[in-house]
Order: structure tokens, then sequence, then C-alpha cells
């Protein structure tokens, strides 16, 4: 039996070893089915965010105000995974003063494209495909126009042969 704490001393190792044998192999097993385990999960990052473009020609919207700003928010995996492995549904949250406030996306490509007159902060409800067992998240997302493309991200942590099944 390999030594569990190799700073311990002869006598008390041995007295460990003669009295809490069977607790010693069971968090030998723990240990190798929990490296096993680690192995096997691996971390996907979901990215959030949007895209940008300035339009030429203003837009009027209702209020009579220029809607000039022409953006795509959306929720994907940053790696080469397809979208609806992951992520069941997406609810784009939009502000009040919109005539549809809840985006509901239920089929990727999970984004949604707009144009406006100007930059708002919104919630992204994220709802995971059963298979993760994870409850849907919740993310602020502020448009933004200072750049063409504004991203953040999420990490999951999924199990890789479960994924190698969908």
């Amino acid at each position: 039996m390999e030594k569990f704490y190799p700073s311990v001393i002869q006598p008390l190792w041995t007295h460990i070893q003669e009295n809490f044998s069977e607790e010693i192999k069971e968090r030998l097993e723990y240990e190798k089915a929990l490296k096993k385990f680690k192995e096997s999960q691996i971390k996907v990052t979901i990215v959030y965010g949007n895209t940008y473009k300035m339009l030429k020609h203003f837009v009027k919207n209702r209020k009579g105000l220029d809607n000039k700003h022409q953006w795509k928010v959306y929720v994907k995996p940053k790696e080469n995974i397809r979208s609806s492995l992951l992520i069941k549904k997406v609810v784009f949250y939009m502000h009040e003063s919109f005539s549809t406030t809840d985006i509901v996306k239920k089929t990727a490509p999970f984004e949604y494209s707009m144009i406006t007159y100007k930059s708002f902060e919104f919630p992204i409800q994220i709802e995971w495909q059963d298979w993760l067992n994870k409850k849907p998240t919740i993310v602020n997302h502020w448009l933004s126009f200072n750049k063409r493309e504004q991203q953040k991200f999420i990490t999951l942590t999924v199990n890789k042969e479960i994924l190698e099944e969908h």
C-alpha cells in the first residue's frame, strides 16, 4: 500500500495502516475516481456580445429620433461546437420602450438584430440543454457602439464524453 502522507513518521504511519486500512483504501479509490472525472471534463467558452455599424443614412423612429446604430446581439460557443448542443433557448430582454420586449430564440443562431438611436443595457437569459443539468444563466449586456464588436465570456465545464455523444 502506498504511503498516504509521506511526512508522517513511520510508527504513526504503521499504526494508521493497521487500524484504518479500509478508510485509506476508500480514500485512494476516491482520489483515483476524482482524477478520472477531472480528466473527462473540458471547459467550453460561451461568447455573448454585439456587432455594430453606424448607418450612413439615418432612419427616423416613431418618436422622430434618428435611428443610426445597427447592431446584432448574439450568444454562441467560442469553440467549434454547434450552439444547439449546449443552448436550448436564449431570451433577449429588450428595453421597455420597445414594442416587443422579450425576444425569444429557440434555435441557432441565437442572435437578434436591430437599428436604434442609442445604446442601452439589457439582460440575456441562456437556457442550457437538459443533459448539462444546469440552471439558466442570466447576464447583463451593454450594447457597445465604440468598437465593431464587443464580447464577454462564460465558461462551462462539461463532460467531453457526453458532449461527443450529442
